[in-house]
């Protein structure tokens, strides 16, 4: 299980940094972004100190914080996700036109969200 935090915290946390150091290369590198409206440096370093919050707190849940510091991370990781689907399913998102922004927002959306969700559930059932 403290594996699964590690690969997640440290996907977070390397999001977050390239967020934060390099706004507008994020921007242009990550497939989609661009195309969701114009570059905003403010916009995408507020989201990498959310970004980086969610990796320090699913850290703290692997090495001894318990699940509540997963709940932490969830909550925007898993707010972000649901936000995601509501836009994909409604039509106004880039990734509801296009496939491989689609499997992007899967792989790097959905997925560590439903691994945050599972450490999550399993932490809790360890530890009430």
């Amino acid at each position: 299980m403290r594996w699964v935090a590690v690969i997640l915290a440290a996907v977070f946390l390397g999001n977050g940094a390239f967020m934060l150091v390099s706004p507008k290369d994020w921007f242009a590198a990550i497939p989609g972004v661009a195309e969701t409206g114009p570059y905003n440096s403010h916009l995408v370093r507020d989201v990498g100190i959310a970004y980086g919050v969610a990796g320090l707190a699913t850290l703290w849940g692997a090495f001894g914080g318990g699940w509540r510091c997963y709940a932490l991370a969830l909550a925007f990781i898993g707010a972000h996700a649901v936000l995601h689907v509501i836009e994909t399913l409604s039509g106004h998102a880039h990734a509801a036109h296009h496939g491989p922004t689609l499997l992007n927002d899967v792989a790097g959306i959905y997925v560590p969200a439903a691994g945050l969700l599972w450490l999550t559930i399993r932490a809790r059932q360890m530890n009430p």
